[in-house]
């Protein structure tokens, strides 16, 4: 389902290998990720039951440039599509194995219109949502920070007790463990990760949680 989290802002959790998706319904109706192919379907149902309309997605924006993120995109023939230029040049390339493609079995490449630079600010009223480069699960990977509402979508740099995975192609741990580390600087009441559920609360807990899940990590 479309859940709610607060005014103008929902989230879809896939029941599937796919990623949560975020709706920001505001001046321009904006994803925050776009889930697999295997969710497209559910996902559309559940905006249409909400008065969102695909064709009314103005754009889309990836924490990162791993399949079970983009893949849903396909759904969404009129958003404008925004990557870090790291990750979007594999994207664009139809890397296999950087996207993690081969290994979730898609086969479908979105073409990323705009890149994502870290620390430029999207305007997208009411939500203004600076960009945070994090590498360490991919090299691309960003957080998006908004400062006014202390939001942080996470992607897959971090989640509820744990992070993302750092063992497929440029990835790093020391670099996860860094970008973890910076993100004690933004001071933010909500985690909205690409898997898993939104943390609200103390942060502060929740980053050392998953900077213990990362020590004791063999990958």
């Amino acid at each position: 389902m479309l859940e709610s989290i607060i005014p103008n802002l929902f989230v879809f959790y896939s029941s599937n290998q796919g990623s949560n998706a975020f709706l920001l319904a505001g001046k321009k109706t904006v994803l925050i990720d776009a889930s697999d192919s295997g969710s497209s379907k559910t996902l559309l149902e559940e905006l249409k039951k909400n008065g969102f309309e695909a064709e009314n997605i103005d754009s889309i924006i990836f924490t990162h440039g791993h399949a079970d993120h983009f893949t849903g995109a396909k759904a969404f023939p009129n958003a404008k599509l925004l990557m870090h230029k790291f990750d979007a040049e594999y994207v664009n390339s139809r890397d296999e194995m950087f996207t993690a493609s081969a290994i979730l079995g898609s086969d479908y490449f979105p073409k990323i219109d705009s890149f994502l630079e870290s620390g430029k600010t999207l305007d997208l009223k009411p939500f203004k949502l600076e960009v945070i480069h994090t590498p360490g699960h991919t090299k691309g990977s960003v957080c998006l920070f908004d400062r006014a509402k202390n939001l942080l979508f996470s992607g897959d740099t971090i989640f509820k007790d744990g992070v993302g995975r750092f063992d497929l192609p440029s990835g790093n741990r020391d670099d996860l463990e860094g970008s973890i580390n910076m993100l004690k600087g933004f001071e933010f009441e909500t985690l909205l990760p690409g898997h898993g559920l939104i943390v609200k609360g103390s942060q502060s807990a929740n980053i050392e949680s998953a900077l213990k899940a990362l020590s004791g990590s063999f990958i």
